[in-house]
């Protein structure tokens, strides 16, 4: 399994045009032009006290702004009230270069309250929040936030980031150390994100943040809330994540909920009017008595698809709730619940509590519940009155029966098959055309219904970041019952076929063809095992060698550098000739880069390159060969599944450009060149 990256230089999506690049310190002064790293500002755009250049600048899109490692800004430089926007085409960047920072090693900027902001919550009816995201199109990444203190009978909340605005993506922070004054009120004020309920549909998103309150009092504290995709992250020791909107929930790790001081929204995750919503690969565990795992209310006439999630060790007598939305009006919604591994209660007090608990007629108008691991002595669901329930498939047992065959909440995975003979195994009903239904809502929910669960993440507590995913799911050919298939841990990762032969669109210019062969081969886990079949003739490493062959010349341009890391045993890493070691790194463009090749002695040659998604960012490239004279397209081939590393190959002749676009994911990236078979 890959860690997730952590020497990362930007975190930016597809078609994200370069602007200019401001570096901000706390050995900066607002007086310096901030365009490097020796004359950084001290403070950013829209922080308070900010002065100078920074308090004046108006910001172009496409900029970035990267915040010094271990530096801390404290109390007195919120709000952070940020204005600008960027484009769909340039984004704007709030980030971190991990090879510029204070100490001994790289750590998060840190955005501390002190214990002292924002302070009062009375009056003004205006969240007070440490970042106010107040523009579209931001990316921003890699931050601490800590030090939150509020007080008073609010009628507002606190929060770390108010992310209201749409296209924005929020990713890598940790949050933690909050604390409050007693208040005489049942609300929670605290929030981590706040966000929009219209997120979702406007494109924003949350992924691989953690919000951990192991070091604060835990109550009064809602990690999330809003609109938009939700996934990879860890929610733990907190009161709730309550989502509205059109959303996507899917991979994140809930445990640990508490009930709030007051009692109010103590769920660990809550769905407030969602309208076909999807909710999957999560994984609920250990959470306190008062604290409903899975509520889920859309707004009328809508639907949710909960699968693949996997809830254990629950102290509250609901564990997926279907009911109304925040507005309690009658409606009617249509829920659909497969591919679930439900205990219905704690070990301590062995489960009796029903896995699904279906709300009235009022709201619910239909239920379909398929291929459920539950774990109870009273039932899969109950049946209200009026309520259409469709079952097929459920596999119900006591917990003492499921303990007897080895499915227990205290295994690696809870309550997964041990054994190929596991009595979940191969007896769930097909559910290829619930996926397909899927698939016309959300693309990547369709292809996770077709596949066990992954088991959300693992959560490294050192240094509060998370890996994805947990488990590599297998693909249900034959279903399983629960949310796993097959047994986790000894999964294979589905297979994916190698796209066709690149399509030759002009033949006017020097392109004489491609090798019979597949021109994209999915490799084995020895990827980076390039000596001896590739490079015969000549290579170019990136941030490495380059040994080029008499016949071609090589040059790049559009692109930065980066080092992902150095290995002696890492087999998706580059060999590295004449040594031991191994090295994972990439010419990348969040957009656009290109290579110049020109093959001078008139012969056709084999030209190789090396691919790698190593961090498992989801990235999909188009290569472009282009003849370099006239701008004719010759060929043009899509990648995909690369993070074992693909060899896209090519049989050319003559001076070519080669363009390497993004087109989904964070960027585009090459790792080597290849002269010769």
């Amino acid at each position: 399994m890959k860690q997730v990256l952590l020497a990362i230089l930007l975190f930016l999506g597809c078609g994200v045009a370069q602007g200019n690049t401001y570096y901000i310190a706390q050995s900066g002064l607002d007086s310096n032009n901030g365009t490097s790293k020796t004359t950084p500002w001290l403070h950013a755009p829209g922080m308070t006290g900010a002065t100078g250049t920074p308090a004046s600048y108006s910001c172009t899109a496409g900029d970035t702004f990267i915040l010094k490692g271990g530096d801390t800004w404290a109390a007195g430089n919120f709000p952070w009230n940020w204005t600008c926007s960027g484009t769909s085409g340039s984004h704007i960047t709030i980030t971190v270069d991990q090879t510029w920072y204070d100490g001994a090693s790289w750590s998060r900027p840190v955005m501390n309250g002190s214990g002292t902001y924002p302070g009062s919550l009375a009056g003004g009816g205006v969240n007070k929040c440490f970042l106010n995201a107040g523009g579209t199109y931001i990316d921003e990444s890699w931050l601490e936030w800590t030090g939150m203190y509020w007080t008073g009978a609010p009628n507002t909340s606190a929060c770390y980031i108010e992310a209201g605005f749409s296209n924005n993506t929020f990713n890598y922070n940790y949050m933690h150390g909050w604390t409050h004054a007693a208040y005489p009120t049942t609300d929670d004020a605290g929030v981590g994100f706040y966000g929009s309920i219209s997120g979702a549909a406007n494109g924003t998103s949350f992924s691989y943040n953690v919000c951990d309150g192991s070091d604060t009092a835990e109550n009064s504290f809602g990690c999330a809330y809003g609109g938009g995709t939700w996934a990879y992250n860890v929610f733990n020791e907190y009161v709730s994540v309550q989502v509205d909107g059109t959303v996507s929930v899917h991979d994140n790790l809930f445990e640990n909920a508490l009930n709030s001081f007051g009692s109010a929204h103590p769920n660990t995750m809550e769905d407030d009017g969602s309208c076909n919503a999807v909710f999957y690969n999560n994984v609920v565990r250990n959470t306190a008595s008062g604290s409903e795992p899975f509520y889920i209310g859309p707004h009328t006439s809508c639907t949710a698809y909960v699968f693949n999630n996997i809830l254990s060790q629950i102290g509250s007598p609901n564990m997926i709730t279907f009911g109304s939305d925040a507005t309690g009006s009658a409606h009617s919604t249509v829920h659909y619940a497969w591919n679930n591994t439900i205990e219905g209660g704690l070990d301590s007090d062995p489960p009796a509590y029903n896995c699904y608990n279906v709300s009235s007629s009022t709201y619910v108008s239909a239920v379909t519940i398929k291929n459920t691991a539950c774990a109870s002595s009273l039932g899969v669901n109950n049946a209200p009155a009026g309520v259409t329930i469709t079952t097929a498939s459920n596999n119900l047992k006591t917990l003492a029966a499921w303990n007897a065959l080895g499915y227990t909440s205290t295994q690696p995975y809870a309550f997964s098959p041990t054994s190929g003979s596991s009595p979940t195994i191969g007896v769930g009903a097909s559910l290829a055309s619930l996926c397909s239904t899927v698939s016309g809502i959300n693309s990547a929910a369709g292809t996770a219904c077709g596949l066990g669960t992954t088991y959300a993440v693992i959560y490294n507590t050192s240094n509060h970041t998370v890996t994805s995913p947990a488990v590599t799911p297998s693909t249900r050919s034959t279903w399983d019952q629960g949310a796993y298939q097959g047994v986790p841990g000894s999964a294979v990762p589905p297979v994916v076929p190698p796209p066709p032969p690149p399509v030759l669109l002009n033949t006017s210019a020097s392109w004489t063809g491609y090798s019979p062969l597949p021109t994209v081969t999915v490799v084995t886990p020895e990827a980076g095992n390039w000596i001896g079949a590739y490079g015969k003739d000549g290579y170019w490493l990136a941030q490495s060698v380059e040994s080029l062959p008499s016949y071609a010349t090589a040059s790049i341009s559009g692109d930065s550098v980066w080092t992902w890391e150095t290995s002696a045993s890492d087999a998706i890493d580059l060999e590295v000739p004449g040594g031991s070691a191994r090295l994972a790194a990439c010419w990348y463009a969040p957009a656009t880069f290109s290579f110049n090749v020109n093959f001078t002695d008139g012969n056709t040659h084999q030209l190789t390159l090396y691919v790698l998604d190593f961090d498992q960012r989801g990235r999909t490239e188009t290569i472009q060969i282009v003849n370099a004279a006239t701008g004719a397209v010759l060929v043009t081939q899509q990648l995909a599944n690369f993070t074992s590393g693909l060899y896209p190959t090519f049989q050319i002749s003559g001076n070519v450009k080669i363009n390497v676009t993004c087109t989904a994911g964070v960027n585009a990236v090459v790792s080597g060149l290849f002269f010769g078979a």
